[in-house]
């Protein structure tokens, strides 16, 4: 499982940048994108240490106790894989 949004979004934050068009979520200041990522930067190692134990855990969970009633719902409605 890839839980490498970070990676994804700072990836797609430099392609904005380097074409002149940056444009993010309005609700957020102009400096934020800039901070948020200088941190993960900076953090990068623990940060991606910390989204990979998550993910395992979620894993570990989902091998534990099967399939959400949700799950099977949906899948039995063909709207999930």
């Amino acid at each position: 499982m890839n839980w490498g949004g970070v990676k994804e979004i700072e990836g797609e934050m430099e392609i904005r940048m380097e074409s002149g068009k940056a444009s993010f979520p309005a609700h957020l200041a102009d400096d934020e994108p800039d901070s948020a990522l200088a941190y993960y930067r900076e953090h990068k190692e623990e940060l991606e240490a910390d989204i990979q134990r998550r993910g395992e855990y979620v894993e570990q969970l989902r091998e534990e106790n099967g399939p959400s009633p949700l799950a099977a719902r949906f899948r039995s409605r063909g709207l999930i894989e």
